[in-house]
């Protein structure tokens, strides 16, 4: 399977672009969105083939491919503005 993790992409506006927007009170300006765990590529029928747990109910990696109703891993998107004055 492959699985993707962490994506960042992100904006700096330049400081000409600054001046000219803000009239000088500005610093610095960065605009930017994040996505963990956007997407998994599998063949895996269940929600997520590296997770698994154990007889005892507690997570376990010695038993992949048996997820009896673990929860997947959460996908989680940010975005945000960073301004400095």
């Amino acid at each position: 399977f492959l699985r993707v993790q962490n994506i960042v992409l992100g904006y700096r506006v330049p400081q000409v672009n600054l001046n000219n927007f803000a009239g000088g009170n500005i610093r610095s300006l960065r605009v930017f969105a994040q996505a963990q765990n956007p997407f998994i590529l599998t063949g895996y029928s269940g929600l997520d083939p590296e997770l698994s747990i154990n007889a005892s109910g507690a997570a376990s990696n010695t038993r992949f491919g048996i997820d009896q109703g673990v929860s997947p891993i959460f996908r989680t998107f940010t975005v945000g503005l960073n301004v400095g004055f």
